[in-house]
């Protein structure tokens, strides 16, 4: 799970997935007579699917020994924020949602996504499906009803799989403060003012086989 206090949130693990740009046709392809010779990538046959996604994450299992899977995001917000940063302290007060952290163990049921709770300016909190946001920058705001983007807390959960006990390299950072957990397992904790880098903290994710929660 991961709580932010307000605006953007990067994760960049570039060692989990891969851009494939058009594939150039390799040397010794021969077509048939009338046929077009086959698309060839690193000795695995190229086949486009319905979907961008589906063409790429088929050639990523061919081609990627023991690759992590990267599953859907979900966004809770907002929550209020204090206002003021002589007040440092308040990202780490626990709200609500955080009382799902003890349902995310290693291949745990994870947090009740049906659930909500009571939001900024007396709103209600749902949790809302955003697909994929691996190797993206997030703007929260998008997320916000009408001007309670200012001074807010949100929550973004999601699953990665891994196929064996592993440890994956992963960047990430947020605007403003920021704290990541792991299967339940505070790993980041940073309460602070700053800008977006997506490169604010280098983290070392210990995988377990299965489903791990974030």
């Amino acid at each position: 799970m991961n709580k932010t206090s307000i605006f953007a949130l990067t994760l960049i693990a570039g060692l989990a997935h891969s851009t494939l740009a058009q594939p150039p046709v390799e040397p010794g392809q021969l077509a048939k007579a009338g046929e077009r010779a086959p698309i060839m990538i690193q000795g695995k046959p190229y086949q486009k699917l319905a979907t961008r996604k589906a063409t790429e994450d088929r050639m990523l299992d061919l081609l990627v020994a023991d690759r992590v899977k990267w599953n859907d995001w979900y966004v809770a917000s907002y929550f209020p924020f204090t206002n003021s940063w002589k007040k440092m302290g308040f990202l780490a007060k626990p709200l609500p949602v955080e009382d799902e952290l003890t349902k995310m163990t290693p291949g745990g049921a994870g947090p009740d996504l049906t659930k909500a709770y009571d939001g900024k300016d007396n709103t209600k909190v749902a949790w809302k499906n955003i697909g994929p946001i691996l190797n993206e920058m997030v703007e929260l705001n998008q997320y916000c009803p009408g001007n309670l983007g200012s001074w807010c807390l949100t929550y973004l959960y999601g699953t990665v799989t891994a196929p064996r006990d592993m440890t994956l390299d992963v960047n990430m950072g947020s605007d403003d403060g920021l704290r990541f957990w792991l299967n339940g397992n505070l790993v980041v904790d940073a309460d602070v003012q700053r800008g977006l880098d997506p490169d604010s903290h280098k983290v070392k994710l210990r995988l377990n086989k299965g489903v791990n929660h974030m």
